[in-house]
């Protein structure tokens, strides 16, 4: 059961990474998928209950459902984008916590870290494939999967999303859009760097180096600054944490500061910001073109606005707060900050849900003595935090990589938690009658 619910999940993970090609030939069909992660999800949970693996991670993750419960009113409206709006946040909801099912399974059941290998090597496949696309992309100046840019999904979204920056196309490989395809290889860039610092065979190191600046490129050149913002800082974290002995005094200071930094663009603006960055560091770089920056401002200014001229949306977000007022509109697609989107859709409330959600897995022991997956999973976080500065970087890929090595941790705080258990049961056998034994096997020799 355990290899059938492991093929299964990379199916499905597969089946998520080239959205805008599959959106493109299945057409509706293509929300199959969301009903396979859905059967993942209920398998999976079976096999933990029958394998009584269930408890640790019903502890880690129910605050992820609590969170959900604020979007509940959205299924009442009778605006059908609020009711998709709910869907949306859901399937969400249910693929994050599918993922971290799959990484736990993955470290319980099989040998984790060549599993682990196996995954990446196929994952580095993938990206290779999509920046290929990419570059395809940037040489001839079209889109691979050239789709009419009025064409709508069943549920009424933008089918894809073209765009060009002073005259270049913004790539968009096999993607919806330009933001998920930039993801994808800041996801690649820190995966290379994960076997450039784990990997003890030098082929491997030099293969992921190479790749790893083939991905770096795309990511540029496809204009995915927030992305650039987020591998980047990942990086740091990712070589920072290997070395440092307070791995948890440091993850925990680096939560702090995401989360400060999040709030502070939201106060300062970060239209100037990146103008004046690119002014004085790359006057002649295109992609740090500075307009959708301000246009960012001008967003941010109005739910702030919105929050300050209704405390009940503050407090416990927009879809709670339709109930008392029908002018609030519940549901925004677009923030460009994942802080104040939070804080919009479900409140400090739900704000304070996620940063306990984050918090439990930085704990001393963790570090301590899980080493390499506590790294990992602390760079996945910081690129999923400072990504989210300028973006909803909750709902790209990267996402699932996180929720991902969440779900190794959880297990591999377990496997540690009962070999500590296994260590305090073992007879000690007192000291004279060791020694004779010994003495013994020795004269026997």
């Amino acid at each position: 059961m355990s290899r059938f619910l492991l093929s299964f999940g990379l199916l499905n993970l597969l089946l998520f990474l080239p959205s805008g090609l599959l959106h493109f030939y299945l057409g509706p069909f293509v929300y199959i998928r969301d009903a396979l992660v859905l059967i993942h999800f209920v398998l999976s949970l079976a096999f933990l209950f029958a394998r009584s693996l269930l408890r640790p991670v019903i502890n880690r993750y129910c605050l992820l459902f609590v969170w959900g419960l604020c979007f509940v009113p959205l299924f009442w409206s009778d605006n059908k984008s609020d009711v998709y709006g709910g869907l949306f946040v859901f399937k969400w909801v249910i693929l994050w916590v599918d993922c971290a099912l799959l990484g736990y399974i993955i470290k319980l059941e099989f040998d984790g870290p060549v599993a682990i290998r196996w995954l990446l090597i196929l994952s580095l496949c993938y990206l290779t494939v999509e920046a290929t696309a990419g570059f395809y992309e940037l040489w001839t100046g079209s889109y691979l999967v050239d789709v009419d840019s009025e064409a709508e999904s069943v549920f009424e979204h933008k089918l894809v999303r073209s765009e060009q920056l002073e005259g270049v196309i913004r790539v968009r490989g096999l993607q919806r859009d330009v933001f998920d395809f930039s993801n994808l290889m800041g996801v690649g860039v820190l995966m290379s760097g994960i076997v450039v610092v784990y990997s003890s065979a030098l082929l491997s190191r030099v293969v992921c180096l190479v790749l790893g600046l083939c991905y770096a490129y795309m990511l540029v050149y496809g204009s995915g600054r927030s992305a650039v913002l987020g591998s980047a800082g990942a990086l740091l974290v990712l070589v920072g944490l290997n070395h440092r002995r307070k791995r948890a005094l440091w993850a925990k200071a680096l939560i702090i500061t995401a989360f400060s930094l999040g709030f502070l663009v939201l106060f300062l603006g970060i239209g100037q910001l990146a103008n004046n960055v690119s002014k004085a560091l790359f006057p002649e770089f295109y992609i740090l073109d500075s307009q959708s920056s301000y246009m960012r401002d001008d967003v941010w200014l109005g739910i702030w606005d919105k929050l300050n001229a209704n405390s009940d949306i503050s407090l416990l977000g927009a879809p709670v707060a339709k109930l008392f007022d029908d002018r609030i509109s519940p549901f925004l697609e677009s923030v460009d900050n994942i802080f104040l989107w939070t804080v919009y859709h479900s409140g400090l409330v739900g704000l304070s849900l996620w940063i306990v959600f984050i918090w439990q897995f930085l704990s001393e022991t963790l570090a301590g003595s899980i080493k390499r997956e506590f790294t990992l999973f602390s760079s996945f976080m910081v690129f999923l935090l400072l990504e989210g500065c300028v973006r909803e970087s909750f709902f790209f890929p990267s996402s699932l990589c996180f929720f991902f090595t969440s779900g190794v941790l959880t297990a591999a705080s377990l496997q540690s938690q009962k070999e500590e258990v296994i260590a305090e049961e073992r007879p000690v056998r007192p000291f004279f009658t060791s020694l004779g034994g010994d003495c013994a096997r020795v004269l026997e020799e």
